[in-house]
């Protein structure tokens, strides 16, 4: 948008400049014409267009860490307030007693009320943390603040914070949180090595001498005498084992009795790829313990498959218990150990009539679901409150943080009978108070419930009357009505506590530390936080549902939510079950059923499993195959019944609806294209040319028949230009006549779409190089412009909104998934994994931040992204023109990396200490094929210095301790091969790993004058000189042969064809190019 009163075009409106026009008339700046956005006038590193964006003076300095100098640092203003001018350090915002500026120097939240029995501000009450100050007073533990959450006193693996929440004790190894019968082991440790609570702490089935207790607090394996406390560490054992896509499959069963296994290869070096494996299937713990396979025995097999291995051998028994494990081999052929065993059961039951993969795939239970092949939700996250407010006369105030799926614990001891106890349930607060938020949130007067309280030591499991939606009714597996809610309100409640309040949450297993982002930009970090618990938090119904109003399943939300699911945990099955339920009960937007392609391709690529695929094929064909009729011979489908576009229709930025309508037929074409690729998956060939020619020829003819000569209009019959239009089929995959004023024309219109349309909004932005505009759309924080994830956040709310605000949809959830896209889009887009093949064998690695000048993009980034193969870690740091990223990548997964060029002339990269050239496409550097493991890119320009070039070594090697002398100084040998990292570094070789070292590896010649061979291993971008000698005299030396620097690793040879006579010496050396 053009700013007004801008006669200079500059960005900066004339009354603004004119401020600085009339600072100083000694100065040369007479004109708003003089005035340079660019410029600092007032010399506080700020520019003047940095000045007018942020609105600080621009001709008084600033300090650039406060600048509106109320003495609190910008950054964490910003964390946590919508601007840095909302509050002064004298504020007290959460009404707790403490100014902002104590609460910045505490290190505390301002927003979030902090508990006078909580002195050291940590979550753990004072009184609780005593048990640990007193327990002995030898240990240095002699105040509540040396009592550490994420500590473990007693050793027992279960941190304070969750001894604190489960209410076990925290001094006391024998008292364990999740250890329902009481034998010092927790129930889930049980389950998953042996698949009964029979075990006690001190049992020591397999007999090696350490007892279950030892074993389960060093990690290994109870059932295998060769592997237990004491035995030396080995890192190449596989580990994130898996079987049919389910990590945990002791809380389930399997109904495939031919499952297929996968675990996470443990590289022995840089660059190592898996050679072989061995898979056995055992009957009992013992037995796979032994290495003894009587279900089946793979025996070695050379591949480096680690995905998707299809039991071998006679099919499993039907309701049969079962370990299996798995080892590998190297690129050099060297065994790993044993992993862990993992156990699972095969289904009692045979599949229903209509079954799928997962879908129907057993019979159902009492309750009426089938839960074979995925996770039933528990209540698996027991929250305490992080704030209880007494409010006088028996009432308080609490607050758990965050919104969840569940029901309330109140623990009371006493004499109570005859007392009534209201207690009201919401998601939303107005100081210490419960309110309905609007909407369908959960509304305290319509969920409040009266407890009739009892005499003694009694735990009330407090639920609200049924207020929810029952398109997936949950109540009869759940125990009851399972509500969301954030805050509660105890009226007439006896003396309670924090350690006597809980909230009980619903959800499928969730690992909390699967993935993880940060950013230069603290709004973008709260919103992917808010997504990424997004995904945890509806996930409570075992299937993905639209949010509370309805709690029933939709293509588009389901797809949205597939995708942030894949993002955020390493966690298929919900989302094969969802989009398996969905096929039976489709909904009735056409848009909706052409995302099934998109759902059944998504769930291949992420996992490389084609099982779906080929049982859902003939279905998802059907869905599509009924709009065929009313296909025009141009391959443009005429279609106007049920189109949606967007939803709600507000949200359609004034499309006109028309048969021949843009947005419909850019699905029509993005399914066909991908019904074409599963067919080819398939072996269909019929079906994938057919769908191949509709796509081809909807593509032909789309231009022609949507384009109007500068953007996308609304359909063939209609001349309006929206948005939507214009997104959807640049996110789709068709390519407009012009581009750039496509983009350019949708960048006008800002977010005019719904939370669902945001998701292809976004794509076609980052898919057109417009990272600066979309960066912006997602950290937006605008108090006058409310289409932004922020604007659910400073409505209070902690899970995504089904809309931008109560007032775009006036009857929406605060609970609704599809509300997430940034769940998927940062780690797709700004960190920039996406698989390139089935299962992220191959994955493209290119991070879109953005111009990275500290307004527009941003300057830094970092994630963990989960895969299928195993993490992928990400880093980079960023700005108009440096480019630089660590990337460790998990075992048996080769990457594409794009670096942008940043429009430096000569652009090339710099790789783990060498220079290396790559193609330029599209403004990308593109490197192909890195291997797995660590990695240090730069991008430069020119011939790089060699400090550039110790620096991307040293990270790749040494990771986090590359800027530590003591570990990676240049004279060091980490790996006592008696070569110092310094020559490490000029051979390029691994200074951790002493069989990699500059050597000659082999010499030969056939006899005097004949032509002298020697073969070194050459390292990428290093240059190695063959140089002869007649006398060994210091002087004498001279080079013989200086090869082509080698753009990658393998033996070199050097030669030279005339040698002296009658004798000569040889030697090889390695230096920078």
């Amino acid at each position: 948008f053009g700013l007004p009163n801008d006669h200079d075009g500059d960005g900066l409106p004339d009354h603004w400049e004119q401020q600085i026009v009339d600072a100083d008339g000694l100065d040369g700046i007479v004109s708003i014409a003089d005035v340079l956005p660019g410029d600092d006038f007032d010399g506080d590193t700020l520019t003047n267009l940095q000045e007018y964006r942020i609105n600080t003076n621009p001709v008084v300095a600033n300090d650039p860490q406060d600048l509106d100098g109320d003495g609190l640092q910008d950054s964490w203003e910003t964390t946590y307030f919508s601007t840095i001018f909302v509050h002064d350090g004298n504020d007290d915002p959460d009404g707790d007693g403490l100014t902002n500026e104590q609460e910045e120097t505490l290190g505390l939240n301002p927003t979030v009320f902090n508990d006078s029995n909580d002195t050291d501000h940590d979550g753990l009450p004072d009184d609780w943390e005593l048990a640990v100050v007193n327990a002995d007073g030898a240990d240095g533990i002699t105040t509540v603040r040396d009592v550490l959450p994420e500590a473990d006193y007693d050793g027992d693996g279960a941190t304070n914070s969750a001894e604190y929440a489960a209410g076990t004790s925290p001094v006391d190894a024998g008292s364990l949180p999740g250890d329902g019968d009481s034998d010092g082991l927790p129930d889930d440790w049980e389950l998953k090595n042996f698949l009964n609570l029979l075990q006690t702490a001190t049992g020591d089935p397999d007999g090696d001498g350490a007892d279950n207790a030892a074993e389960r607090r060093a990690g290994t394996d109870p059932n295998d005498p060769t592997w237990h406390p004491g035995v030396p560490p080995d890192a190449t054992r596989p580990d994130g084992l898996m079987v049919d896509l389910l990590a945990l499959p002791h809380l389930t069963t399997l109904p495939d009795k031919s499952p297929e296994f996968a675990w996470i290869y443990q590289p022995s070096r840089r660059g190592d790829r898996q050679s072989a494996y061995r898979i056995i299937v055992a009957t009992t713990p013992l037995l796979a313990g032994a290495g003894t396979g009587d279900g089946w025995d793979s025996g070695k097999v050379t591949s480096g498959q680690s995905v998707n291995v299809e039991h071998g051998g006679t099919a499993l028994a039907t309701g049969g218990k079962y370990w299996w494990r798995v080892r590998t081999w190297d690129a050099a052929g060297k065994a790993s150990g044993w992993s862990a065993a993992q156990a699972f059961t095969i289904a009692a039951t045979a599949p229903q009539s209509g079954a799928r993969s997962v879908y129907k795939s057993s019979a159902n239970d009492a309750s009426g679901f089938d839960w074979a092949g995925r996770y039933q939700p528990s209540f698996g996250s027991v929250v305490p409150p992080v704030v209880l407010a007494q409010k006088g006369s028996g009432n308080y105030f609490v607050d758990f943080g965050r919104d969840g799926f569940g029901y309330l614990t109140v623990r009371l001891n006493g004499s109570y009978a005859g007392q009534l106890m209201t207690v009201k349930f919401s998601e939303h607060a107005t100081g210490q108070s419960v309110v309905d938020a609007g909407g369908s949130t959960t509304n305290p007067d319509t969920t409040q419930t009266v407890v009739a309280l009892q005499n003694g030591d009694v735990t009330y499991k407090i639920r609200t009357p049924d207020v929810s939606g029952n398109g997936v009714h949950i109540d009869g597996w759940a125990g009851g009505v399972v509500t969301p809610f954030r805050y509660v309100e105890l009226l007439n409640c006896p003396p309670v506590t924090k350690r006597d309040i809980r909230q009980q949450v619903l959800h499928v297993p969730f690992s909390e530390k699967a993935a993880g982002f940060r950013s230069s930009d603290a709004t973008l970090d709260a919103v992917w936080e808010m997504c990424r618990y997004s995904m945890k938090a509806t996930s409570f119904a075992g299937v993905y549902v639209d949010g509370d109003r309805e709690r029933l399943p939709y293509e588009a939300d389901a797809y949205i939510n597939q995708l942030g699911h894949y993002y955020t945990d390493r966690e298929f099955t919900t989302a094969r079950y969802s989009y398996e339920w969905l096929l039976d009960h489709s909904t009735w937007p056409t848009e909706w059923k052409l995302h099934f392609p998109l759902m059944a391709w998504a769930d291949y690529l992420y996992t490389g499993n084609a099982e779906a695929l080929a049982a859902n094929y003939n279905r998802i064909v059907s869905h599509v195959s009924q709009y065929h009729p009313s296909v025009r011979a141009d391959g443009v489908l005429s279609h106007s019944t049920n189109n949606i576009v967007d939803w709600p229709a507000g949200e359609r930025d004034g499309y006109v609806l028309t048969a021949e309508n843009t947005v419909v037929n850019a699905f029509c074409y993005k399914s066909w294209r991908i019904l074409a690729d599963m067919a080819g998956v398939l072996g269909k060939t019929a079906d994938q040319a057919s769908f191949t020619s509709r796509a081809n020829l909807l593509e032909a003819n789309f231009n022609s028949v949507f384009w109007n000569g500068a953007q996308y209009k609304d359909g063939a019959t209609t001349a309006h230009v929206s948005a939507h239009a214009n997104f959807f089929p640049l996110a789709l995959g068709l390519t407009p006549p012009d581009k750039r004023a496509a983009l350019e024309f949708i960048k006008t219109r800002k977010m005019a779409c719904s939370v669902y349309g945001a998701q292809y909004l976004l794509e076609a932005l980052f898919d057109g190089g417009e990272a600066d505009y979309a960066i912006g759309l997602m950290k937006d924080r605008s108090t006058t412009y409310d289409r932004h994830w922020w604007n659910m956040i400073a409505k209070g709310s902690t899970i995504a909104m089904e809309a931008w605000g109560n007032n775009h949809k006036p009857n929406q959830d605060w609970n609704h998934a599809w509300g997430a896209v940034p769940a998927n889009i940062i780690p797709r887009y700004v960190l920039g994994l996406q698989p390139l093949t089935p299962g992220f064998a191959t994955a493209q690695v290119k991070p879109q931040l953005g111009t990275g000048d500290g307004v527009n993009g941003l300057t830094n980034v970092s994630g963990i992204i989960p895969t299928i193969r195993g993490p992928v870690e990400i880093s980079v740091e960023n700005g108009p023109a440096h480019f630089r990223m660590t990337l460790e990548t998990p075992g048996n997964m080769t990457t594409r990396v794009l670096v942008p060029t940043k429009g430096l002339a000569n652009a090339g990269l710099i790789v783990d200490g060498a220079r290396m050239t790559a193609p330029v496409v599209d403004g990308y550097l593109v490197l192909e094929n890195l291997p797995a493991g660590r990695h240090a890119i730069r991008l430069s320009g020119g011939t790089p210095d060699p400090a550039a070039l110790l620096e991307t070594w040293r990270t790749s090697v040494f990771g986090d301790d590359a800027g530590n002398p003591a570990i990676a100084g240049d004279g060091l040998d980490p790996d006592g091969d008696g070569i110092t990292n310094r020559d490490e570094f000029i051979a390029n070789t691994d200074p951790l790993d002493a069989a990699d070292h500059f050597v000659t590896k082999v010499f030969s010649t056939t006899g005097p004058g004949e032509p002298f061979h020697m073969t070194i291993p050459g390292k990428p971008g290093r240059r190695y000189l063959l140089e002869r000698s007649v006398s060994m005299a210091a002087a004498s030396w001279s080079v013989v042969r200086v090869p082509a620097v080698p753009a990658q690793e393998g033996d070199l040879v050097l030669q030279d064809e005339e040698p002296p006579a009658p004798k000569a010496f040889y030697r090889a050396r390695v230096e920078l190019p």
